[in-house]
């Protein structure tokens, strides 16, 4: 058995399915966005930036470097990447750039494939990054395989026309450009022979926004390095009580909800931290709850387990998801969830966390004041949540299941 992985830019989970088809045997070829082969390469690039800006750049793209996937089978496809990145630079000038940009690289990585498509049984490919791809695979009888990691297209749109006005705000002057946007990614997931979902949420929004019937559709959840989250081995420092979000501060994530219930609650000796970027179409709404968060713009990977073990609940509100990987990653280093269904997630209600409706602010603060005045037993929730992780959702587990998945698609076909 031999299979193609197309990544798309960017280091997706795809990497490990690709680091497991590899060390079997079963990998043709991986293709992939920028991609910098040799580490004397890497560590060059970084002594000569002296720029901030560039230094950062080139450390993410060295994060890329996957030594459990063979060199020779990494095909680099950085054209896609630049012109998104060059175009989506006009964004501030140009509204809308950012959107045509991500069009632009899908069209062009999914084309660029097609020049590198090997004799495989089956064509692995991101969401988006298929199309003019999938048709040549197809061409080739290759079994198209399509990796969708977040709710339907339709669902989102609606998430991105209907919420800023649930909140008095109008609807963004370029939001008539995101069903473009997503309108590969729709016509990759209609194309597909089967499809690969990180969530059983995920799995219904295909189901009730597409013809797609259930038994193409498979569910494999994501996985987490456990040596880098684990709980915290010292008690927390401060007696005062910490609930912390982590994420894109925007309209999909439900964070409104949150702040709203975060100040009906009005807690004592408590504090609300939310770490991620702000969307600019959601900072007007922000100023209505100033004093009520604290906001940390950026953390560094390396430095964001510090956040969980200094906080006593992880709060996830939001409306849509794939299986957000931050809930992996609090769960793992010890904190007790609450979180919705719509965000995909591996948490067990009232075993490791709570599990409540989208929107819902009552529900939301009658499940954040339990933890609150329930702190020894909330922990105790955290640390079951810790040892399902690690049993169950691991990186390894995770490249054991696509390979058994792609073993039962070639016995099927």
């Amino acid at each position: 058995m031999k299979v193609t992985i197309s990544n798309g830019s960017g280091r997706f989970h795809l990497y490990h399915a690709g680091a497991a088809a590899s060390k079997s045997g079963y990998l043709k070829s991986f293709i992939t966005g920028i991609y910098i082969r040799q580490t004397w390469y890497i560590n060059l690039l970084l002594k000569l930036s002296y720029i901030d800006f560039f230094s950062n750049k080139i450390k993410k793209l060295s994060l890329r470097k996957d030594d459990e996937i063979e060199s020779s089978q990494i095909v680099s496809l950085a054209f896609p990447e630049v012109i998104r990145t060059v175009i989506s630079r006009f964004d501030n000038l140009l509204p809308g750039s950012g959107i045509l940009a991500r069009h632009l690289a899908f069209l062009s990585f999914g084309y660029l494939t097609t020049f590198f498509l090997e004799e495989s049984e089956i064509f692995h490919v991101r969401s988006g990054f298929g199309h003019s791809a999938i048709n040549k695979a197809k061409h080739k009888k290759m079994l198209c395989l399509v990796d969708h990691s977040i709710a339907h297209p339709k669902v989102l749109n609606e998430i991105i026309h209907n919420e800023p006005t649930k909140w008095g705000e109008s609807v963004t002057s370029k939001s008539w450009l995101y069903p473009l946007y997503w309108k590969l990614v729709e016509e990759d997931i209609n194309n597909s022979d089967y499809l690969l979902v990180n969530s059983d949420f995920v799995k219904e929004t295909i189901i009730k926004n597409s013809q797609i019937t259930q038994d193409k559709i498979f569910v494999i959840p994501m996985g987490i390095d456990i040596e880098k989250f684990s709980p915290k081995t010292e008690n927390k420092k401060s007696s005062k009580f910490r609930a912390i979000f982590v994420g894109t501060i925007g309209f999909r994530k439900g964070v409104l909800y949150l702040l709203s219930t975060w100040k009906k609650l009005n807690l004592q000796n408590a504090e609300l931290v939310l770490v991620g970027a702000i969307e600019r179409d959601i900072k007007p709404l922000l100023s209505q709850f100033d004093g009520l968060f604290c906001h940390v713009p950026h953390v560094p990977f390396s430095q964001i387990v510090e956040f969980y073990h200094s906080s006593d609940v992880f709060v996830f509100p939001s409306l849509a998801e794939g299986s957000a990987l931050v809930v992996y990653e609090a769960m793992a280093c010890g904190l007790p969830i609450i979180t919705t269904p719509n965000s995909g997630s591996i948490v067990r209600d009232t075993i490791d966390g709570f599990i409540v409706p989208a929107r819902d602010e009552d529900a939301f603060a009658e499940k954040i004041l339990w933890c609150y005045q329930n702190q020894v037993e909330a922990s105790k929730m955290g640390d079951c949540g810790a040892s399902y992780v690690r049993e169950n959702y691991t990186w390894e587990k995770y490249q054991e299941r696509v390979l058994d998945l792609y073993h039962t698609l070639i016995k099927n076909q």
